[in-house]
């Protein structure tokens, strides 16, 4: 699975919470506490779970940024996740859900790697829209 916008993720926790039988928008959701991003880690939590192979990448680029296999870090490209981070959905998400995503520990690819460099990438399921590829 390749996941190009982490907030559009987090949106699938936020929607569950909304009250359907809401009478005006103010209503719409019990606590608006829960629409942190903090708190709308499951979806993505359980993505990290049940996919064997998860690519985090940037959506103008698909340059990736995080790989995780088998629920765990498996490497991240710093230059590109400093700035992926950058982004509050971003930051939040990927350290509510993989908090080791921050660790400097973790190794980094060979060379920059795209969601193309990736076997079957074309065949794969990506959550986000794909920008225009601008390999940099």
């Amino acid at each position: 699975m390749n996941v190009l916008d982490v907030k559009c993720v987090l949106h699938v926790e936020r929607y569950r919470r909304v009250n359907i039988d809401a009478t005006a928008p103010e209503f719409l959701y019990s606590d608006e506490s829960l629409l942190t991003p903090e708190n709308n880690t499951g979806f993505l939590r359980q993505c990290i779970d049940r996919f064997r192979e998860i690519n985090f990448a940037d959506q103008n680029s698909e340059r990736i940024y995080l790989r995780i296999v088998s629920g765990s870090p498996a490497w991240a490209d710093r230059e590109v996740l400093e700035q992926a981070t950058s982004n509050p959905d971003t930051r939040a998400g990927l350290l509510a859900a993989v908090s080791t995503v921050s660790d400097r520990a973790l190794p980094g690819p060979d060379r920059p790697t795209y969601l193309d460099d990736i076997a079957g990438a074309e065949r794969a399921h990506t959550l986000g829209r794909r920008g225009a590829s601008a390999r940099q």
